[in-house]
């Protein structure tokens, strides 16, 4: 009668053992590969939603516009106007109720404010539409503001962080104050009436000096009010706090779970004896 070689049981129990290992390590690797597909599809919805894309075809419409006014089309230029005016509220109005916020967006939206406000302020300077000193004020003020902005986030970010990435202490949000968006409403209305006083003498000449006086004002009060925030670092400069990557922790999680799991599937297997070799124990 042959003998059982005793090696066998010992290459079988290793030859589970490394099945073991290999299936744990795939079923690990494919949800690491989900969770880093889930991971970089919540990164790009915070780069590529519909108010960005609102925002950038404003971005994209200014030099159009500004195209418009200085060859005196100035019906045309109303009208686009209007669009860019209707399309700032749109897209700020889907992110809100649709809640698709996102910390790009709270960068591109008054990028493409003060780039519509600087163009329309410079080319309506240039064709007499607009008061050199009220001109003047408006790009100060907002050439100061993007300015501060990225110089703070720059000199607050740590140097491994990419500009956009808020997973560090120094990310903040840019979010305007009640006091700015009422300036920002009331110069684009200003530009409006420029434009329909040009193309119809609506309103009169008296009126737009008065308006130009109130918009100056305010222009100076929200300059005044960010650069109180920048020297105190409140408001729109206040640092944002360390954000949970969500994401990254629930997949370190079920990381975790399929590892304990494997660890216990290989304890099993490795205190389980075969049967023939438990019968030769006790002989």
């Amino acid at each position: 009668m042959s003998e059982v070689s005793p090696n066998g049981p010992k290459q079988q129990r290793k030859q589970e053992r490394e099945n073991d290992e290999r299936t744990a390590a795939m079923v690990l690797k494919d949800k690491l590969k989900k969770d880093l597909k889930r991971a970089k599809s919540l990164a790009m919805h915070q780069v590529i939603n519909v108010p960005n894309v609102i925002t950038a075809a404003r971005i994209f419409s200014t030099p159009y516009l500004v195209y418009l006014i200085v060859q005196g089309d100035h019906v045309s230029a109303i009208a686009l106007l209007a669009a860019a005016g209707a399309s700032d509220w749109l897209d700020g109005f889907i992110a809100r109720t649709f809640h698709q916020e996102s910390i790009l967006g709270s960068f591109l939206d008054p990028f493409a404010d003060k780039l519509l406000i600087g163009a329309l302020s410079f080319s309506m300077m240039w064709t007499g539409l607009l008061p050199l000193p009220l001109a003047a004020l408006i790009l100060g003020r907002d050439g100061m503001l993007i300015g501060g902005t990225f110089y703070y986030r720059l000199s607050t970010k740590e140097e491994s962080s990419g500009f956009f990435d808020t997973a560090d202490s120094g990310s903040f949000q840019v979010k305007p104050s009640a006091l700015s968006k009422m300036n920002t409403a009331l110069q684009l209305a200003t530009f409006g009436f420029a434009l329909t006083n040009a193309a119809w003498q609506m309103p009169s000449d008296f009126a737009m000096k008065m308006i130009f006086v109130v918009v100056g004002t305010t222009t100076l009060l929200s300059g005044s009010e960010y650069l109180y925030g920048y020297l105190t670092k409140t408001g729109a400069f206040r640092p944002l706090p360390r954000p949970v990557k969500r994401p990254l922790c629930k997949a370190v999680q079920r990381t975790e779970a399929v590892v304990k799991r494997t660890k216990e599937v290989m304890g099993s297997s490795s205190h389980k004896v075969a049967p023939h070799t438990k019968g030769r124990q006790k002989k």
